[in-house]
């Protein structure tokens, strides 16, 4: 199904929210007010056109509301914002966008207005060229961020070399203005690559209160689990690695009562073509790690 046209030659990567029904943020007394929107899902994405580059300051970050997770709408209230990859969370009444850029921490009101931007620093003997898609979720009153560690003047989800180890981490905020978080010990997910990469973590708890970290790599979407959140992540079947999906990458996943909901971004046609086009799909995963070949919706295209 086609909710809303782009034009063509878009990039879109995507975070969702549940507010209220359920979601990857759980509503406890961290998320006061998660009634902020009338909308029962929000979702944000970054786009650029190819005409005018593809570089992280090309891309602006949008909003979508839906009432059902499948049908979605723009957010006109809300004006873009200069950013990749964003993830959203409820805190404190306020909605916040994470995101890589020069302001990675985008405040936003009940109305969908920008109410305040500011970098975000990450306190790290290990990761000191920072972090780049950050996935937030929040628990027993602290906010936590995953993220893939960033290596300056290289694409961080690739390798220079292989084989190669690549990691995922996870830091915890310093205080109630979000902006500064330190590392938690340890990787959350680590890999030897023979080839290809990993990228864009995306953090998901399931009603039997396992938690589900899903990565991409390339068109594939892989996932790992873990009784901790900040412990580590390993493969649901024993696997070095899962794929819960081969039909896009830059997953963004919500829990809503026994299932999960995965949104993944897919591409067809090849750079400069006149047919091509960027899809948002989603899938339905009963536990959420399952293989699924079935995609019935497209939410965007």
């Amino acid at each position: 199904m086609r909710v809303y046209v782009f034009l063509l030659y878009f990039f879109c990567f995507l975070s969702l929210i549940g507010c209220g029904g359920g979601g990857s943020t759980p509503q406890d007394d961290t998320n006061p007010d998660p009634t902020i929107t009338t909308y029962a899902y929000l979702m944000a994405f970054h786009v650029s056109s190819e005409e005018t580059g593809t570089s992280s300051g090309d891309h602006m970050i949008y909003l979508a509301g839906s009432d059902d997770g499948i049908a979605w709408k723009f957010i006109e209230e809300f004006s873009p914002v200069s950013g990749s990859v964003p993830d959203l969370v409820f805190m404190n009444g306020f909605l916040y966008i994470f995101h890589t850029g020069t302001n990675q921490l985008t405040k936003v009101n009940a109305n969908f207005q920008v109410v305040d931007e500011q970098p975000v620093s990450l306190t790290s003997d290990q990761d000191t060229d920072g972090f780049v898609d950050p996935s937030m979720f929040a628990e027993n009153n602290q906010l936590y961020m995953f993220y893939l560690p960033g290596i300056i003047g290289q694409d961080p989800a690739g390798c220079s070399e292989f084989p190669c180890i690549k990691e995922i981490h996870s830091a915890q905020a310093e205080d109630a203005s979000l902006s500064a978080f330190t590392q938690v010990d340890g990787a959350r997910i680590s890999m030897t690559l023979d080839m290809g990469g990993m990228s864009d973590p995306d953090i998901v708890q399931l009603a039997d209160g396992t938690y589900v970290l899903y990565t991409s790599s390339g068109s594939n979407t892989w996932s790992f689990t873990s009784d901790s959140l900040n412990g580590t992540y390993i493969s649901p079947d024993g696997e070095e690695t899962r794929v819960v999906s081969n039909q896009g990458g830059v997953p963004s996943a919500i829990a809503v009562n026994d299932e999960v909901w995965l949104y993944v971004t897919s591409m067809s046609g090849n750079p400069g073509d006149d047919d091509r086009v960027e899809r948002i799909k989603r899938t339905v995963i009963p536990d959420g790690v399952r293989q699924t070949s079935i995609w019935p919706s497209v939410v965007k295209e």
